[in-house]
């Protein structure tokens, strides 16, 4: 408020103007904090949903967030009558590897195997550790003979990835696959 006068009225509105802009400052500087603490909240949400949906050893998926997926997947593949397939993956002989190799080379292997299934995948495929040394994949708008021609690609990529990494290892990929419509 503009203040005219010069006396002890004048000096008392001069001192509420300046209480009403430091509230006002004040407000701002909370409103903005508010916003930076919202933000981070968000973020860190995010972060810990995407914690909870991963498996820490290899990076994929989880049994339970594929398990969510699955049943969104369908539920539209039903609606819009598209395809949905499912590829199981299975690795054979992998107890034997790990005992005669170690934990650590078993390790080793699975991560191998997620990074070989996810680096042919689409964005909108979803590769889970589905327990120990079985995978799945959900294939969205996918059939049967498309699913088929990724599978083989994923098994030739892991017998090459594995010949490379652990070439004294003898461990095979077993696959099955699933077609909604297929």
């Amino acid at each position: 408020s503009p203040v005219l006068r010069r006396d002890e009225i004048g000096r008392l509105a001069e001192s509420f103007n300046r209480m009403a802009d430091q509230h006002q400052q004040t407000h701002e500087r909370i409103v903005r904090l508010n916003t930076e603490l919202e933000e981070r909240v968000a973020y860190r949400t995010q972060q810990l949903r995407e914690l909870a949906s991963r498996e820490p050893l290899t990076g994929v998926y989880n049994r339970r967030y594929f398990n969510d997926m699955l049943e969104r997947r369908f539920a539209e593949a039903v609606r819009y009558g598209t395809d949905l397939s499912c590829i199981m993956m299975d690795l054979d002989a992998f107890k034997a590897a790990n005992d005669a190799f170690g934990h650590q080379v078993g390790d080793e292997l699975l991560i191998l195997t997620a990074g070989t299934i996810v680096g042919q995948l689409r964005t909108a495929d979803v590769a889970a550790r589905f327990g120990g040394d079985e995978f799945v994949v959900l294939l969205p708008q996918t059939d049967a003979e498309r699913a088929r021609v990724l599978a083989e690609r994923i098994v030739e990529r892991f017998n090459q990835d594995l010949a490379e990494r652990f070439p004294s290892v003898r461990v095979t990929m077993s696959m099955g696959i699933a077609s909604l419509q297929s």
